[in-house]
């Protein structure tokens, strides 16, 4: 996605593709339905989840800038009606690391 300055623009103009705008709702829904608590009607796209034993959540992102990525989990917090996170929930931005130390850091993560 072209930038200015440092900071990701989301313009129709040099916005993400079309085709990445549903794929981000559907994992921003996902991402909700995992954060949403007690009986909130969270918009997620009908996609339902439970974690009663509060086993750790990993979410890697391996495409979006470092900005999108927070952005995007901002908005899933937003669809779960949450302005903060489960302490079981860890989602890592991965765009700017190299493949080898991709595999590595999600190796470690899932075993931690």
């Amino acid at each position: 996605m072209p930038t200015q300055q440092g900071v990701s623009c989301s313009c129709t103009q040099c916005g993400p593709p079309a085709y990445k705008r549903p794929k981000s709702a559907v994992v921003g829904s996902i991402l909700a339905s995992v954060m949403k608590r007690g009986d909130y009607e969270a918009d997620t796209f009908g996609f339902v989840s439970e974690n009663p034993e509060g086993h750790a959540v990993l979410h890697f992102d391996t495409e979006q800038s470092r900005y999108d990525h927070h952005v995007s989990v901002r908005k899933a917090m937003a669809r779960a009606g949450t302005n903060t996170h489960p302490g079981w929930f860890h989602s890592y931005s991965l765009t700017d690391v190299l493949v080898e130390v991709r595999v590595a850091a999600i190796s470690t993560a899932m075993v931690e």
